[in-house]
């Protein structure tokens, strides 16, 4: 396999692990959507992705792909500096996410990023200058989130 599609494992809730090989180069918008009991990853001996605290990341932290709820021993986040890309769908439909703290050199949330996050209270950016580009509906159905704080100083309003 060196694709790994769109949604591809969406809703598959009795998924607990699962490994994939050396020629993954390529994965779509999260394909582990609705995959509840999703507990393992593995990568083996791949040059582009990991596994590691629950996230899908690339190997060189910039982009994040998935976030495994079931995984969510702490209900608060906070993101590797390196990262700069959440991508569409990345935490979506997890209701254990309370707080995230997302680091300055994201300059980039995907379409639902955050989307149906329903426990989603707290969002914390904490980048100084420019804002970071923020997809469609990106906190949509995260009713309980009513603001992204940016610090020190800004605060901006966020769509639920």
């Amino acid at each position: 396999v060196e694709t790994i599609g769109d949604f591809v494992f969406m809703n598959c809730e009795s998924l607990e692990s699962i490994e994939f090989g050396s020629l993954v180069s390529s994965i779509g918008i999260n394909p582990f959507i609705g995959c509840s009991s999703l507990m393992s990853v593995t990568f083996r001996s791949n040059q582009y992705f990991k596994y590691e605290n629950g996230m899908i990341m690339t190997k060189d932290e910039k982009e994040l792909i998935y976030y495994s709820p079931k995984n969510t021993e702490t209900h608060n986040i906070w993101l590797s500096d390196e990262l700069t890309t959440i991508r569409p769908y990345a935490f979506y439909g997890n209701a254990y996410l309370q707080m995230i703290v997302i680091p300055l050199n994201v300059m980039n949330i995907g379409e639902y990023a955050f989307g149906s996050c329903s426990n989603l209270q707290h969002i914390y950016y904490m980048g100084e200058g420019d804002q970071p580009t923020v997809g469609e509906n990106a906190f949509s159905g995260s009713t309980k989130a009513t603001t992204l704080k940016v610090t020190p100083l800004t605060t901006f309003m966020i769509q639920a």
